[in-house]
Order: C-alpha cells, then sequence, then structure tokens
C-alpha cells in the first residue's frame, strides 16, 4: 500500500532520513517509535507532501507520490492527523483502534514505545534517521535490544 525504498529527506542542506526502507501494509496498524530526532516526524511530513525527499521513491498502491501537493496527497486518500492535546492517551488509542477495527490502515507515531506497539500490528524502530528494527509488534516490543535503544544506548551495529 504505502512503500518508502532508500529515501533521504531533510532540512537546509541535511538528511535526516538515511535510506529508509518502510512498508506499510493495507489493513495494518503500524507503529513508528525511536527517540527524539530519530526521523518520526520527517517520515510523516514527507509522506503528506510537505517535505520532497531528496532521493529514493515513496508510493501508495503502486504510485508514486513524490512532488504530489498536500491536497493531492489528502485526495488520495493519505490523512496526517495529530493527537488532541484534549484527550488523555487512552482516548487517543481507543480513536486509533476503533479506526483499524473499522479497516483503516493506520500509520502512528508514538513516543510511549510500550503503548504504541501494545495497539499495533506491526513495529518500526527508527534511529538517527534510520530504520533499526521492524517486523510483528509484540516481537519489536519484546527484543531485548529495545531496552539499549530506548534506555541509554544504541541497537546492535548502529
Amino acid at each position: 500500500m504505502l512503500k518508502l525504498t532508500n529515501v533521504f529527506a531533510g532540512y537546509g542542506g541535511g538528511d535526516v532520513l538515511k535510506g529508509v526502507d518502510l512498508e506499510v501494509e493495507k489493513g495494518s496498524l503500524t507503529c513508528i517509535v525511536g527517540p527524539n530526532g530519530a526521523g518520526k516526524s520527517t517520515v510523516l511530513r514527507m509522506i503528506s507532501g510537505l517535505l520532497k525527499p531528496r532521493g529514493g521513491t515513496v508510493t501508495f498502491d503502486g504510485q508514486s507520490i513524490v512532488g504530489m501537493t498536500a491536497p493531492h496527497i489528502l485526495q488520495l486518500g493519505i490523512a496526517q492527523i495529530p493527537q488532541e492535546h484534549t484527550k488523555t492517551l487512552v482516548q487517543v488509542f481507543e480513536t486509533i483502534r476503533q479506526m483499524h477495527r473499522a479497516g483503516t490502515t493506520v500509520l502512528l507515531v508514538e513516543q510511549n514505545v510500550r503503548a504504541g506497539l501494545a495497539i499495533a500490528t506491526y513495529g518500526v524502530v527508527m534511529e538517527s534517521g534510520r530504520v533499526r528494527m521492524q517486523g510483528p509488534a509484540g516481537q519489536v516490543r519484546e527484543d531485548p535490544e529495545m531496552g539499549h535503544l530506548f534506555f541509554g544506548g544504541t541497537l546492535s551495529g548502529a
């Protein structure tokens, strides 16, 4: 459904995303987690048409969306919905669960790693502009390397 291949993107003269490969399968609830500065928000800005990648491809249902305007991308069915600060995390997650149960494909970026991966079907861990780990959400959540990333270190091989 949504596929990023070898994507480089950033602001000014530097790249925040450094060769990102990511797929969001139709019907999934995919959650991207990672420390501050990992590139999570940059991925969303690029998918939404607010930032053009310097390299790589971004496709939605097999069609390139690189260079499309944000309104055109919205017409394709890709929407970015920011969290309402008036809702609790529980209310936000319940809304996301309801959307997913109704058949909506969801790409979630969440700071609360355990909570985000608990409701997701697929998990993606980003660090320093790269995808460092991905797989079924439960498997990612329980991986011992997660402790290294979120409690004072980096993933092995980083």
